[in-house]
Protein backbone atom coordinates (compact mmCIF):
# COMPACT_ATOMS: atom_id res chain seq x y z
CA UNK A 1 0.00 0.00 0.00
CA UNK A 2 1.37 3.50 -0.78
CA UNK A 3 2.52 5.84 1.55
CA UNK A 4 -0.68 8.29 1.25
CA UNK A 5 -0.60 12.01 1.90
CA UNK A 6 -3.70 11.28 4.23
CA UNK A 7 -1.57 9.21 6.72
CA UNK A 8 1.06 11.67 6.78
CA UNK A 9 -1.48 14.06 8.13
CA UNK A 10 -3.11 11.65 10.58
CA UNK A 11 0.51 10.63 12.03
CA UNK A 12 0.96 14.76 12.14
CA UNK A 13 -2.13 14.82 14.03
CA UNK A 14 -1.21 12.08 16.65
CA UNK A 15 1.47 14.07 17.49
CA UNK A 16 -0.50 17.26 18.32
CA UNK A 17 0.69 18.76 14.81
CA UNK A 18 4.02 19.04 14.52
CA UNK A 19 6.96 16.22 14.63
CA UNK A 20 10.26 15.54 13.82
CA UNK A 21 10.62 13.47 10.01
CA UNK A 22 11.67 10.44 12.36
CA UNK A 23 8.95 10.94 14.56
CA UNK A 24 6.16 11.16 11.58
CA UNK A 25 7.83 7.95 9.91
CA UNK A 26 7.19 5.89 13.10
CA UNK A 27 3.97 7.23 13.16
CA UNK A 28 3.06 6.75 9.45
CA UNK A 29 4.35 2.75 9.86
CA UNK A 30 1.76 2.44 12.61
CA UNK A 31 -0.67 3.17 10.19
CA UNK A 32 0.39 1.90 6.61
CA UNK A 33 0.06 -1.58 5.60
CA UNK A 34 2.55 -3.06 3.75
CA UNK A 35 4.61 -3.28 0.90
CA UNK A 36 5.36 0.39 1.73
CA UNK A 37 8.74 0.13 -0.07
CA UNK A 38 12.27 -0.06 1.23
CA UNK A 39 12.88 3.73 2.05
CA UNK A 40 9.62 4.98 3.61
CA UNK A 41 10.99 7.92 5.12
CA UNK A 42 12.24 9.27 1.71
CA UNK A 43 8.95 8.48 0.54
CA UNK A 44 7.95 10.64 3.37
CA UNK A 45 10.04 13.39 2.94
CA UNK A 46 9.19 13.74 -0.81
CA UNK A 47 5.18 14.01 0.03
CA UNK A 48 5.95 16.81 2.63
CA UNK A 49 7.91 18.65 0.37
CA UNK A 50 5.60 17.93 -2.69
CA UNK A 51 2.88 19.51 -0.15
CA UNK A 52 5.44 22.18 0.52
CA UNK A 53 4.85 25.73 -0.96
CA UNK A 54 8.06 26.88 -0.13
CA UNK A 55 9.94 23.53 -1.50
CA UNK A 56 11.23 23.74 -4.78
CA UNK A 57 9.35 20.11 -5.20
CA UNK A 58 5.64 21.47 -4.72
CA UNK A 59 3.14 20.29 -7.13
CA UNK A 60 0.13 19.54 -4.64
CA UNK A 61 -1.78 21.59 -1.95
CA UNK A 62 -0.02 23.52 0.27
CA UNK A 63 -0.87 21.14 3.73
CA UNK A 64 2.77 20.87 5.56
CA UNK A 65 5.31 23.26 6.18
CA UNK A 66 8.89 23.04 7.22
CA UNK A 67 9.56 24.49 10.59
CA UNK A 68 13.09 24.53 10.41
CA UNK A 69 13.88 25.19 6.85
CA UNK A 70 14.39 22.82 4.04
CA UNK A 71 18.08 22.07 4.07
CA UNK A 72 17.84 20.30 6.87
CA UNK A 73 17.30 16.68 5.79
CA UNK A 74 15.72 15.59 8.79
CA UNK A 75 14.22 18.36 9.83
CA UNK A 76 10.44 19.32 11.80
CA UNK A 77 7.59 19.43 10.29
CA UNK A 78 3.98 20.75 11.00
CA UNK A 79 0.56 20.98 9.65
CA UNK A 80 -0.02 24.29 7.61
CA UNK A 81 -2.68 24.88 9.52
CA UNK A 82 -5.23 23.27 12.13
CA UNK A 83 -7.95 21.04 10.28
CA UNK A 84 -11.31 21.89 11.72
CA UNK A 85 -14.11 19.42 12.22
CA UNK A 86 -17.40 20.68 10.75
CA UNK A 87 -19.52 19.15 12.87
CA UNK A 88 -18.16 21.15 15.57
CA UNK A 89 -16.76 24.48 14.90
CA UNK A 90 -15.79 25.31 18.09
CA UNK A 91 -13.25 21.60 18.05
CA UNK A 92 -10.01 22.25 16.65
CA UNK A 93 -7.33 19.74 16.11
CA UNK A 94 -4.12 22.01 16.73
CA UNK A 95 -6.30 24.01 26.43
CA UNK A 96 -10.25 26.72 34.63
CA UNK A 97 -10.45 25.34 38.12
CA UNK A 98 -14.11 24.76 37.48
CA UNK A 99 -13.93 24.13 33.71
CA UNK A 100 -12.88 20.84 32.35
CA UNK A 101 -13.09 19.38 28.39
CA UNK A 102 -12.74 16.23 27.38
CA UNK A 103 -10.11 15.56 24.40
CA UNK A 104 -7.97 13.48 22.68
CA UNK A 105 -11.00 11.70 21.90
CA UNK A 106 -10.87 9.62 18.47
CA UNK A 107 -13.74 11.09 16.02
CA UNK A 108 -14.34 8.88 12.89
CA UNK A 109 -14.46 10.87 9.61
CA UNK A 110 -12.34 10.02 6.61
CA UNK A 111 -9.73 9.99 9.03
CA UNK A 112 -8.82 8.84 12.84
CA UNK A 113 -7.43 12.71 14.61
CA UNK A 114 -7.19 13.99 17.88
CA UNK A 115 -9.48 16.94 18.82
CA UNK A 116 -8.80 19.88 20.47
CA UNK A 117 -11.07 21.71 22.70
CA UNK A 118 -10.90 25.64 21.17
CA UNK A 119 -13.64 26.45 23.99
CA UNK A 120 -11.50 25.25 26.61
CA UNK A 121 -8.57 27.21 25.40
CA UNK A 122 -10.30 30.09 25.16
CA UNK A 123 -11.80 30.07 28.63
CA UNK A 124 -7.93 28.92 29.99
CA UNK A 125 -7.35 32.40 28.42
CA UNK A 126 -9.95 34.29 29.98
CA UNK A 127 -9.13 32.94 33.27
CA UNK A 128 -5.36 34.59 32.94
CA UNK A 129 -4.36 37.67 34.40
CA UNK A 130 -1.96 38.62 32.17
CA UNK A 131 -1.06 37.03 28.87
CA UNK A 132 2.73 36.85 30.20
CA UNK A 133 4.76 33.56 28.79
CA UNK A 134 5.58 31.28 31.82
CA UNK A 135 9.08 30.33 30.91
CA UNK A 136 10.33 33.65 29.83
CA UNK A 137 8.15 36.20 31.31
CA UNK A 138 7.58 38.58 28.10
CA UNK A 139 4.24 40.14 27.84
CA UNK A 140 3.76 41.41 23.95
CA UNK A 141 2.06 44.20 24.93
CA UNK A 142 5.21 45.77 27.20
CA UNK A 143 7.25 45.28 23.70
CA UNK A 144 4.34 45.78 20.72
CA UNK A 145 1.58 48.00 22.55
CA UNK A 146 -2.09 47.48 21.39
CA UNK A 147 -0.08 45.78 18.88
CA UNK A 148 0.54 42.98 21.36
CA UNK A 149 -2.38 42.70 23.83
CA UNK A 150 -3.51 39.59 24.80
CA UNK A 151 -1.28 37.50 23.00
CA UNK A 152 -0.30 34.42 24.18
CA UNK A 153 -0.24 30.19 23.30
CA UNK A 154 -1.73 27.71 25.43
CA UNK A 155 0.39 24.51 26.06
CA UNK A 156 -0.48 21.03 27.16
CA UNK A 157 1.74 20.44 29.64
CA UNK A 158 0.79 16.63 28.57
CA UNK A 159 0.60 16.07 24.93
CA UNK A 160 -2.80 15.82 23.30
CA UNK A 161 -1.53 12.69 21.26
CA UNK A 162 -0.96 10.96 24.49
CA UNK A 163 -4.17 11.43 25.78
CA UNK A 164 -6.51 8.55 26.28
CA UNK A 165 -9.97 8.33 25.36
CA UNK A 166 -12.31 10.18 27.97
CA UNK A 167 -9.06 11.98 29.60
CA UNK A 168 -10.04 15.44 29.96
CA UNK A 169 -7.79 18.56 30.53
CA UNK A 170 -8.06 20.89 33.25
CA UNK A 171 -6.59 24.44 33.57
CA UNK A 172 -3.93 23.29 35.68
CA UNK A 173 -2.99 20.98 32.47
CA UNK A 174 -2.35 24.05 30.50
CA UNK A 175 0.61 26.91 30.49
CA UNK A 176 0.80 30.26 29.12
CA UNK A 177 3.63 30.61 26.52
CA UNK A 178 5.27 32.72 24.25
CA UNK A 179 4.76 31.83 20.71
CA UNK A 180 8.98 31.38 20.93
CA UNK A 181 9.21 29.43 23.78
CA UNK A 182 6.13 26.94 23.31
CA UNK A 183 7.96 26.32 19.59
CA UNK A 184 11.65 25.98 21.64
CA UNK A 185 9.42 23.12 23.96
CA UNK A 186 8.05 21.40 20.99
CA UNK A 187 10.87 20.92 19.50
CA UNK A 188 12.31 19.08 22.54
CA UNK A 189 10.73 16.57 23.39
CA UNK A 190 10.27 15.77 27.36
CA UNK A 191 11.38 19.57 27.94
CA UNK A 192 8.76 21.07 30.65
CA UNK A 193 7.95 24.83 31.35
CA UNK A 194 9.86 24.04 34.45
CA UNK A 195 12.62 23.21 32.85
CA UNK A 196 12.94 26.45 30.10
CA UNK A 197 12.54 28.75 32.51
CA UNK A 198 14.94 27.59 34.74
CA UNK A 199 17.69 27.65 31.82
CA UNK A 200 16.63 31.42 30.53
CA UNK A 201 17.26 32.32 34.03
CA UNK A 202 20.81 31.30 33.92
CA UNK A 203 23.73 33.15 31.83
CA UNK A 204 26.14 31.50 29.70
CA UNK A 205 28.28 29.92 32.35
CA UNK A 206 25.52 28.88 34.56
CA UNK A 207 25.25 31.34 37.10
CA UNK A 208 22.12 33.07 38.70
CA UNK A 209 22.59 37.01 37.09
CA UNK A 210 19.50 37.81 38.11
CA UNK A 211 19.75 39.80 41.23
CA UNK A 212 22.76 41.30 39.33
CA UNK A 213 20.24 42.55 36.43
CA UNK A 214 17.94 43.55 39.19
CA UNK A 215 20.20 46.29 40.70
CA UNK A 216 21.36 46.82 37.19
CA UNK A 217 17.92 47.72 35.85
CA UNK A 218 16.72 49.57 39.31
CA UNK A 219 19.89 51.75 38.73
CA UNK A 220 18.98 52.12 35.12
CA UNK A 221 15.66 53.60 36.11
CA UNK A 222 17.03 56.01 38.56
CA UNK A 223 18.67 57.66 35.85
CA UNK A 224 16.02 57.52 33.51
CA UNK A 225 14.14 59.57 36.21
CA UNK A 226 16.06 62.01 36.53
CA UNK A 227 16.99 62.40 33.35
CA UNK A 228 12.93 62.88 32.14
CA UNK A 229 12.60 64.81 35.40
CA UNK A 230 9.60 62.27 35.89
CA UNK A 231 9.20 59.31 37.87
CA UNK A 232 7.35 57.38 34.10
CA UNK A 233 9.60 55.77 31.85
CA UNK A 234 9.33 53.46 28.82
CA UNK A 235 11.16 49.75 28.78
CA UNK A 236 11.89 51.11 25.29
CA UNK A 237 14.05 53.65 26.86
CA UNK A 238 15.58 51.18 28.39
CA UNK A 239 16.64 49.38 25.65
CA UNK A 240 17.50 52.28 23.20
CA UNK A 241 19.24 54.30 26.20
CA UNK A 242 20.37 52.00 28.97
CA UNK A 243 20.75 48.31 27.87
CA UNK A 244 24.47 48.95 27.05
CA UNK A 245 24.88 50.44 30.87
CA UNK A 246 22.95 47.61 32.40
CA UNK A 247 24.70 45.19 30.70
CA UNK A 248 27.99 46.50 31.80
CA UNK A 249 27.07 46.84 35.32
CA UNK A 250 25.50 43.27 35.31
CA UNK A 251 28.67 41.89 33.81
CA UNK A 252 26.50 39.60 31.88
CA UNK A 253 24.54 40.11 28.66
CA UNK A 254 22.85 36.91 29.19
CA UNK A 255 21.07 34.47 26.65
CA UNK A 256 18.65 37.22 25.22
CA UNK A 257 18.98 40.74 26.95
CA UNK A 258 15.58 41.75 25.95
CA UNK A 259 13.90 38.91 27.51
CA UNK A 260 15.55 38.98 30.34
CA UNK A 261 14.78 43.02 30.87
CA UNK A 262 11.36 41.72 30.58
CA UNK A 263 11.52 39.48 33.62
CA UNK A 264 13.29 42.03 35.84
CA UNK A 265 10.71 44.00 35.23
CA UNK A 266 8.25 41.49 36.17
CA UNK A 267 10.15 40.94 39.23
CA UNK A 268 9.84 44.68 40.00
CA UNK A 269 6.44 45.25 39.47
CA UNK A 270 5.71 41.99 41.73
CA UNK A 271 7.82 43.81 44.33
CA UNK A 272 6.10 47.25 44.00
CA UNK A 273 9.27 48.98 42.78
CA UNK A 274 7.79 50.10 39.24
CA UNK A 275 4.39 50.01 38.11
CA UNK A 276 2.86 49.40 34.83
CA UNK A 277 0.68 52.66 33.60
CA UNK A 278 -0.84 52.01 29.94
CA UNK A 279 -0.40 49.94 26.66
CA UNK A 280 2.39 51.50 25.42
CA UNK A 281 4.61 49.78 27.39
CA UNK A 282 5.50 52.20 30.26
CA UNK A 283 5.92 52.30 33.75
CA UNK A 284 6.24 54.98 37.10
CA UNK A 285 8.83 54.56 39.69
CA UNK A 286 7.96 53.80 43.09
CA UNK A 287 11.51 54.81 44.81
Amino acid sequence: MPITVDLIIDALESLGGEGHLDEITQAVLQRAQKPYGKTPENTIRARLQNNCSESKHFIGEDLFVSVHGLNARKGVWALRQPHLNPSNPDVVFDGVDAFESEEGRAVLRTHLRRERSRQLIREFKKSLKEARCEACSINFEEIYGSYGADYIEAHHKIPVSQLKEGEKTKITDLAPLCANCHRVIHKNPGMTVDDLAHFLAKNDNGSDQRKSWKEAVVAAIDRLVKRNKSPEFKRAELISIEMPYIIADAKSVGLTPSQTLSRVLQELRDEGIIEFTDNSGSYKSLL
